[in-house]
């Protein structure tokens, strides 16, 4: 559906005019979404395009293959992306308010069907429908998941353990699972942690022994050096 709000249309026209004020609209989410300059000129150029092709009997499929091409570029511009509800909208309302900038017997009704063929072509064409509206009962269970690992990440290994032997001991294996998943990333992050300094210290010490010049002193230390600092200096 278009916006029916003038300062709405009037914001369009003006950002298409001047290629510098980008349209924007708040996303359910309240995450402001914007439209840049190039964007806004590719919605420009696809409406006059689209319009024109509407004027055209021979070469207008021609033009509306190249406008639904255009306008799923812009929507999912990699094939391994997947545009947003509300990014999906903001680029329909943009469309339609522009169609009804540049054509001036149109309305509401005839930009929402021109809006409808292109995306019936990018449907064709592309296999691009619009996505799904995120349901209330949806975020709301993202946000309560979100608030269940922020809490869980706050716990100290202690609780950790204590709990996930708890829910063992109750056979409460979802929760077990969910507590026990927390510690195995902690553990992971540790050692990722505990790698990298040994890998640093490895690097000052076969440094350190490259420098030395006294072939006695080299021996006798030699045997202390661990195995993968022989290795680099060997093969360096």
């Amino acid at each position: 559906m278009t916006i029916k709000s003038n300062v709405m249309q009037q914001m369009v026209n003006v950002s298409i005019a001047e290629g510098s004020k980008p349209a924007k609209v708040a996303s359910a989410s309240d995450v402001e979404l914007v439209l840049n300059s190039k964007q806004l000129a590719t919605i420009g150029d696809s409406v006059t395009l689209f319009i024109e092709g509407d004027e055209q009997l021979m070469e207008g499929d021609e033009k509306h293959v190249k406008v639904a091409t255009a306008t799923a570029k812009l929507l999912k511009p990699e094939p391994k992306t997947e545009p947003s509800y509300a990014f999906w909208g903001l680029v329909a309302t943009t469309w339609q308010n522009v169609y009804m900038a540049r054509n001036q017997i149109a309305n509401e009704k005839s930009a929402e069907n021109a809006w409808y063929r292109n995306t019936k072509r990018m449907e064709k064409l592309f296999g691009l429908t619009k996505p799904k509206a995120p349901s209330a009962d949806a975020s709301r269970m993202s946000e309560k998941r979100k608030a269940e690992q922020a809490e869980l990440q706050a716990k100290p290994d202690s609780v950790l353990r204590e709990e996930y032997l708890a829910y063992k001991a109750d056979d409460n294996l979802t929760k077990a699972t969910v507590v026990k998943k927390e510690i195995e990333r902690r553990e992971k992050q540790a050692n990722v942690g505990i790698v990298e300094q040994r890998k640093a210290k490895q690097a000052l010490l076969s440094k350190a022994m490259r420098k030395i010049e006294n072939d006695d002193l080299l021996a006798q230390i030699w045997g202390l050096v661990p195995q993968s600092v022989k290795l680099e200096i060997a093969q360096s």
